[in-house]
Parts: C-alpha cells; sequence; structure tokens
C-alpha cells in the first residue's frame, strides 16, 4: 500500500529530523499555513500525527488535509 499525503497550495517551510538511529526514525514537515506532519517510523511501524485532520479520499491512496 502507498498514501500520497496532498498540500494543496500549502508551501513546505520547514523540515527536520529529531531522531534517527538504526530502525528508528522520527521526522517532521511544516507548511506555511501552519500544518505540521510528524512521522513516527520504528521497526516495521509507521505511524503519521498531524495537527489538523487526515481524511483518507475513496481511491485508498491519497490523503487530504483537511483545515
Amino acid at each position: 500500500m502507498k498514501m500520497n499525503i496532498l498540500p494543496e497550495g500549502r508551501k513546505l517551510v520547514n523540515s527536520k529530523i529529531h531522531e534517527s538511529k538504526p530502525g528508528k526514525l522520527i521526522s517532521s514537515s511544516e507548511y506555511d499555513d501552519g500544518t505540521i506532519i510528524k512521522y513516527h517510523q520504528e521497526g516495521g511501524n509507521i505511524k503519521i500525527d498531524c495537527n489538523k485532520t487526515l481524511e483518507l479520499q475513496e481511491d485508498g491512496e491519497t490523503v487530504k488535509i483537511i483545515d
């Protein structure tokens, strides 16, 4: 499965790696409208947190950010 998060006109203003070690990566992306998406990758698990609502679209791959 793949997922595509649509920024829909938002401009990426900051991208950070908070932690990087074997088997674990925590990073974040911040956009010009204040949207922050944080990615946690550990072992085989991936978790995505966002300060806005993420809505999976009908195609099952596209994720829309809802204000």
